[in-house]
């Protein structure tokens, strides 16, 4: 008798056992639930929310409302000079990331010291935070952003209130081709950064580009950098707006550097609509790039355009006494009907002789030399030489 009771008491043991088990099971599964649905929710909220739009940045305001919140949290760290991004409870593949530094790149040229290329990326389910990487010691940065805001300074000197903002474009591209060049020798990563263009004078295309956006944004300017292709090789340039238009601007392509102490400039890629600029450039227009109908020719804009061969004399002339005044070492222009320097060289004399008549010395030299401008038109700059 009292074996058979034990054993019924072992078989309850066992059922409630089983009972108790099942139970907690039972609870983890509606736990494990719970979370997933809460995590639904956020993931549903941060698609429903309205993302926020912010002025010169075209990259952020091209992101939802999630992948703003990474945006805001990296920059946000690297403002600090943080070694870690806050921790966002939202799960970001490593698709969405690239996605996202990318657009922090175009966006803030004042970032320059981040290393975009060797970020970390930390996440799990629901839970994202980004290791933070520098181009140089966290303690060296300050300096630099201090030499960097010093360089803004300077160059904002040229760009006056009184101009327009078509004048304050042709000042930037033109401080940046007096006091940049293009990068030789061992690469280094600051020369594709605002920096490099801005402190260093030397910068491949993108440093070019950073540095062009920062200084007319600087300038209350609208402008966003643009990544493609040119002559089949990666380049980087930039869209302006100027009076409600876009333009394409080159600054990179603008710069010939002839010679080291050459006073020479050049505006061949200078406000080019889409048409122009995909002459010899390519991109992908992902619904972000705005379109750039109209054609801004800083030559026509600027009195060096001559129609015909019939106008180049009086063009000549007002180049001339205006590059005279200002004790400026070239001329441009820009003649569909020009096909070699034969065609310039007469008009050019007897515009040079009036100049000098009226001058009332010999102020010119006969002699001159053609640069291209652009390998697309007969755009060019021509150096004139003084007595």
């Amino acid at each position: 008798m009292y074996i058979f009771k034990r054993n019924i008491d072992k078989k309850k043991l066992i059922r409630y056992g089983i009972y108790g088990l099942f139970f907690i099971i039972l609870a983890v599964v509606v736990s494990l639930c719970a979370i997933w649905i809460k995590y639904k929710v956020m993931d549903f909220e941060a698609m429903m929310t309205e993302p926020e739009k912010r002025e010169y940045s075209i990259y952020y305001n091209s992101l939802n409302h999630k992948g703003q919140l990474l945006y805001n949290s990296i920059t946000a760290a690297a403002e600090e000079l943080s070694e870690e991004s806050e921790v966002l409870r939202y799960s970001y593949d490593m698709e969405e990331f690239q996605k996202i530094i990318g657009c922090i790149r175009g966006d803030r040229p004042e970032l320059f010291y981040i290393d975009y290329d060797n970020l970390v990326l930390y996440h799990s389910n629901h839970r994202t935070k980004v290791g933070m990487v520098y181009l140089d010691k966290v303690d060296a940065i300050p300096g630099m952003i201090e030499e960097y805001n010093s360089a803004i300074e300077r160059a904002m000197e040229f760009v006056l209130p009184s101009m327009t903002d078509y004048e304050k474009e042709i000042a930037i591209n033109d401080w940046l081709l007096d006091n940049c060049c293009y990068a030789l020798g061992e690469r280094n990563a600051l020369s594709s950064t605002s920096y490099g263009a801005l402190v260093r004078g030397q910068a491949y295309c993108d440093g070019y580009a950073y540095a062009a956006k920062q200084l007319l944004n600087k300038a209350y300017i609208d402008a966003l950098v643009v990544y493609g292709e040119a002559d089949g090789a990666e380049h980087v340039w930039n869209m302006v707006e100027i009076e409600g238009q876009y333009y394409h601007l080159d600054v990179m392509w603008n710069d010939a550097d002839i010679g080291s102490d050459s006073k020479l400039r050049f505006h061949g890629y200078f406000n080019l609509s889409d048409d122009m600029i995909k002459l010899d450039h390519s991109y992908e227009n992902d619904g972000i790039i705005p379109y750039a109908v109209t054609d801004g020719s800083y030559y026509k804009e600027t009195g060096c355009y001559a129609a015909t061969g019939a106008e180049l004399e009086e063009v000549f002339y007002d180049q001339l006494l205006k590059a005279v005044k200002e004790k400026r070492e070239y001329i441009e222009l820009l003649c569909p009907e020009t096909k070699s320097n034969e065609d310039i060289g007469t008009p050019y004399t007897a515009a040079l002789k009036r100049v000098n008549s009226e001058l009332g010395y010999e102020a010119l030299y006969e002699a001159f030399s053609v640069y291209d401008a652009t390998a697309r038109d007969n755009s060019v700059t021509i150096q004139i030489y003084y007595n």
